[in-house]
């Protein structure tokens, strides 16, 4: 018997041990809670989930202490008793409690304070659970805030090498968000960056989300990129069309997002230059 439980110990700390290594040298994110997905099998809800986690312990334990060789005294039937009471409650009665029904992720929102780029908060105003911030902020405040958050959105002026402070934060340096957040964006899955390049950014980084490329969203920038019959009215309809778009599938995972915003903006952009121009420079990327 003793040889047996020997046995088995080892094996399970080799097992263990093999993959822990595994998830840590190949950087797999386990499938558990805000990093769910459906690439490892067929999905269940949380609360079932919850109930054959715990069905082994319930059953198994209390059976090996009643049907094992060991005499029972008091303490044995006592111990076994509080591990049946505990893991009864956790199987049966725990799970089908559990009021998840409706819970929102927490989004992260950094939006330089800027005028020019005011006309973004309609994409984020009806989000729950969020934070904004759009000035005063450190880097390492906001990459602390960044591993808290479930979600995290970055929109505004930038280029290929980030998105620009413009001046409203505590930093050395024209970025708010540039390399050296790179190893903890990484880790989210559903991030948002809206700034002009962003593409370049995301995919130098092998980030994941959805972004832009080139976006005009100001008739000089229109010009720029030679949409010359671009006035004031057709950006305005372009960047509040897209705003109202977006805000309306916010909450979506990336994939769904992303096949909305191609469907009911690539509408306006049948008749809107610039929306036309901007269309074309969305983007998504999952794992």
């Amino acid at each position: 018997m003793t040889s047996n439980f020997n046995i088995l110990t080892i094996t399970w700390s080799i097992t263990g041990l093999i993959t822990f290594s595994c998830l840590v040298f190949y950087k797999i994110k386990a499938p558990y809670g805000r990093h769910s997905n459906n690439k490892w099998g067929k999905m269940i809800s949380n609360k079932w989930g919850w109930f054959w986690m715990e069905l082994p312990a319930f059953i198994i334990m209390p059976s090996i202490g009643i049907l094992g060789p060991a005499d029972k005294t008091e303490i044995s039937w006592l111990l076994i008793s509080l591990w049946t009471y505990h893991y009864f409650f956790r199987t049966l009665i725990f799970p089908f409690r559990i009021k998840t029904k409706g819970k929102k992720m927490s989004t992260l929102i950094i939006h330089p304070q800027d005028h020019s780029t005011d006309f973004l908060d309609i994409v984020y105003k009806d989000i729950p659970n969020k934070l904004v911030i759009r000035n005063s902020f450190s880097k390492d405040d906001i990459k602390e805030l960044i591993v808290e958050f479930d979600r995290v959105m970055m929109m505004g002026h930038g280029s290929p090498s980030g998105l620009f402070s413009v001046g409203q934060f505590d930093v050395d340096g024209a970025f708010i968000i540039d390399n050296s957040f790179v190893d903890i964006l990484s880790e989210k899955e559903d991030s948002v960056y809206i700034w002009c390049h962003a593409d370049k950014f995301v995919e130098a980084n092998n980030l994941k989300g959805f972004y832009s490329g080139m976006f005009i969203s100001e008739v000089s920038e229109a010009m720029f990129c030679g949409v010359m019959e671009a006035n004031q009215k057709m950006v305005d309809e372009s960047n509040y069309g897209f705003c109202d778009m977006l805000a309306k599938v916010i909450n979506e995972r990336t994939t769904k997002l992303y096949s909305s915003i191609m469907r009911d903006y690539g509408e306006l952009a049948n008749i809107n230059k610039v929306a036309s121009y901007n269309v074309e420079r969305l983007k998504f990327k999952v794992i």
